[in-house]
């Protein structure tokens, strides 16, 4: 699912894959049965803001330096309190 408008989403599992967090929006790369969000790590800013937490179990080091330099920046615009 793409949100048309950015969502105000508390808690983020990001590379949720088919994994599934109480509490957690899924975001993945590829749709899945869990994912509510399908984007790149580095482009979270353009679906949600202000959010809690960002939470990712065994995805970053599946990123490149320059990916994992940019989705850092980006996921410092989304959290509440400039990261």
């Amino acid at each position: 699912m793409f949100f048309k408008t950015k969502k105000v989403i508390d808690k983020i599992y990001m590379g949720c894959g088919d994994d599934y967090k109480d509490g957690y929006v899924g975001c993945d790369v590829r749709k899945t049965k869990t994912a509510k969000i399908i984007c790149k790590a580095w482009e979270l800013s353009k679906y949600c803001k202000n959010v809690n937490e960002i939470y990712s179990r065994h995805m970053v080091e599946h990123l490149t330096y320059a990916e994992f330099n940019e989705t850092l920046k980006d996921w410092y615009k989304v959290l509440n309190g400039g990261g």
